[in-house]
């Protein structure tokens, strides 16, 4: 049976070695699609890196330049921008509408895609119809910000935005919010809409619109529809239409009609932006294992006990040393100069070993037959300096643990505070800082407290917890052959 045995037990380190391993390898790809769709998801946002490409008015001052976004794609055909939201992005044209769907502006392949204008409308915005189209992404990016519209106070308080094209600026104002699906003719069906009467599309929305702003219309020339996807159903869509109303003159960029929060940092933008940190939760978890290391939690706390059941051997030995230097000055004291004159050799040796003798209970060193009580006197030194060290070492344990526990306290205060996991994902805000600080402090605090810097230990005592180790181990495989034995004698019973 013994081969059986240690057949199991190779095979039980096998398969918890794989098992460690599958576990990294699961832990790392996790870590790579939550890196990958945060980074997808980011780079989704309009950056100031695409912000700087933002046509400008040419020297005519009768167009918009165009020239350097259409250096980075020719497709490029116009900008749209939603005042106070996400919405501030070039738009292309593909030669269909699905050549942009996972292609960025850059022309890249990407999940995202890139916001661009039907293949169906004419590319200088010259149809009194035209519908954009863009991703709904869930951290806001892209057309994300339009299932907002469904609320009618974001709806009423985010309705101005600007369209920029190579002939000119328009006013954009939404007025109507519509979720329906992506078969709906009376929308989609742009070859026919584009020359209709835009009062016939009007009257459609006021009937069938989410949110419907009543406003005159009489004097519309043009309507822009954005659409994205709805979440709850895969052929779902929103839209939001907007009255487009050509501006009277285009005038210099820092002159011209921009939102009022222009300058704002894209929010989710890689750095403070309306979001959860990941650093943020990060420094949570280092703070956490520093608490409770998953793989040394107990090497960590039982230098705790091993210390402490070091020093009370070391004073219990001090007193034992205390007491033979006690006993011999006694003796010394004791015995008058004639009598020490008439003892024979042995009968000293005698009375020495009498002297050396420990105390009950305790079991005799080999140096206290030996040495001298000079030597005894420095042993005692050495052993007070090790119980010193020790005991502080003991209370700065104590110190450090109370101390990481109330910084892991703090650190989940201050993360659930300040964090809403239900937001986008970003890398860092404003509360950055504090939770790094707390965690380097946790770090400097392990470091510090709980290293032993004291006197080193003998070699026997430093090797006593290795020891202590392979005698459970060994119990442990005790244990498990008797209950093997005892399986084994249950099944000859049992077939007798």
């Amino acid at each position: 049976m013994w081969f059986i045995r240690t057949i199991t037990k190779i095979a039980d380190k096998i398969l918890g070695v794989l098992t460690a391993i599958l576990a990294a390898a699961l832990l790392i790809y996790s870590a790579y699609v939550i890196y990958d769709n945060y980074h997808t998801g980011q780079s989704a946002f309009s950056s100031w890196d695409l912000q700087q490409y933002k046509p400008a008015p040419s020297d005519d001052e009768e167009k918009l330049d165009f020239t350097a976004i259409r250096k980075i794609n020719p497709d490029a055909v116009g900008w749209v921008t939603i005042y106070d939201t996400n919405i501030d992005y070039p738009i292309v044209q593909g030669k269909n509408d699905l050549e942009y769907i996972n292609k960025d502006i850059y022309g890249n392949g990407s999940l995202t895609g890139a916001i661009y204008l039907s293949s169906e409308n004419d590319g200088q915005f010259l149809d009194s119809y035209n519908i954009i189209y863009g991703h709904h992404m869930d951290n806001g990016a892209m057309f994300g910000d339009i299932d907002k519209y469904e609320d009618q106070q974001y709806f009423m308080t985010h309705r101005k935005g600007e369209l920029l094209t190579p002939n000119g600026m328009y006013d954009l104002t939404v007025f109507a919010c519509l979720k329906t699906d992506a078969y709906d003719t009376e929308v989609y069906e742009i070859n026919n809409l584009k020359n209709e009467k835009l009062e016939e599309i009007v009257k459609y929305l006021k009937v069938n619109s989410e949110q419907f702003y009543e406003m005159d219309h009489s004097k519309t020339k043009k309507i822009i529809a954005l659409s994205t996807c709805a979440n709850e159903n895969t052929n779902g869509r929103i839209i939001i239409f907007c009255d487009a109303v050509p501006k009277k003159a285009i005038v210099h960029g820092n002159q011209s009609t921009k939102p009022v929060n222009a300058d704002r940092v894209v929010q989710g933008h890689n750095t403070g932006g309306s979001g959860w940190a990941l650093l943020n939760l990060i420094c949570v978890f280092i703070i956490m294992f520093t608490l409770l290391p998953l793989f040394s939690i107990r090497k960590k706390y039982r230098q705790f006990f091993y210390s402490r059941k070091k020093y009370k051997e070391f004073d219990e030995r001090i007193d034992e040393l205390d007491e033979i230097e006690k006993q011999a000055g006694d003796q010394a004291a004791d015995q008058t100069p004639e009598q020490a004159a008439n003892q024979t050799p042995e009968q000293a040796a005698d009375q020495d070993n009498k002297n050396d003798q420990p105390a009950a209970g305790i079991q005799p060193n080999d140096s206290d037959t030996e040495e001298e009580p000079k030597n005894l006197r420095k042993e005692s030194e050495d052993l007070k300096t090790l119980s010193k060290d020790l005991k502080r070492f003991v209370n700065k344990i104590i110190i450090g643990t109370v101390g990481e526990i109330i910084l892991v306290i703090i650190a989940i205060i201050v993360f659930l505070v300040t964090e809403d996991m239900r937001t986008p994902l970003i890398i860092s805000d404003m509360w950055t800082w504090l939770m790094v600080s707390l965690a380097v402090i946790g770090l400097l605090v392990d470091y510090i407290l709980f290293r032993y810097r004291g006197k080193k230990l003998p070699e026997e005592n430093k090797n006593d917890e290795n020891k202590n180790d392979e005698n459970e181990n060994a119990e442990n495989d005790n244990d498990n052959d008797e209950n093997s034995g005892n399986t084994e004698q249950t099944d000859n019973t049992v077939t007798a």
